[in-house]
């Protein structure tokens, strides 16, 4: 496999790519958690988590005791669908773990220097990053283009929610009530 990327080995080759098997990875792995999962549900039970949450925030904040208790008796329920989120997560990194250890262990091979067993450099970045230099291995690459295109994809997918919580519905205003009064 090495002989037949050789010409990929050196960037700029090497760093687009990593950039398309890691786009080619993420579609893959974001099409199989789409059809693992009950993606909305997850994302509704997400959705209600927060904004439990945030109510709960809202209220030890206020100083309201009465508020604040009537929401800690609502704490189990919420505790069991915080477990059902982190299950139906939990079974899709399980049909993705084999496939995603073999990948690396073939790429981390072939982008690694045969005579040293050192990792090559496959990209550069623009500025020095923390933790990761100038000088991008395969690893610290992949992890960069991970992030980015996870996330991007991830939301184009639907498979991850909006992150926050949408702020709380605003009562109307009574007559001769001020905006500022509220």
């Amino acid at each position: 496999m090495r002989l037949s990327l050789s010409p990929f080995m050196e960037p700029p080759a090497s760093t687009v790519l990593i950039l398309l098997l890691t786009l080619g990875l993420t579609l893959a792995s974001n099409t199989i958690i789409r059809l693992s999962i009950d993606v909305k549900h997850r994302n509704e039970l997400q959705q209600e988590q927060n904004e439990y949450k945030r109510e709960l925030r809202e209220a030890k904040k206020s100083g309201d005791k009465r508020l604040y208790e009537k929401l800690k008796r609502r704490e189990d329920r919420v505790q069991k669908l915080s477990m059902q989120v982190a299950r139906q997560s939990m079974k899709a990194n399980f049909i993705l773990f084999v496939p995603f250890l073999l990948f690396f262990y073939l790429f981390n091979g072939v982008f690694s220097n045969p005579a040293t067993g050192m990792p090559r450099i496959v990209a550069f970045a623009p500025l020095p990053l923390p933790f990761l230099g100038a000088q991008l291995t395969f690893w610290s690459w992949y992890i960069l283009c991970s992030f980015g295109m996870n996330t991007l994809i991830g939301r184009i997918m639907g498979i991850y929610a909006e992150s926050g919580v949408p702020p709380p519905k605003s009562r109307p205003a009574k007559p001769g009530e001020s905006e500022k009064s509220k």
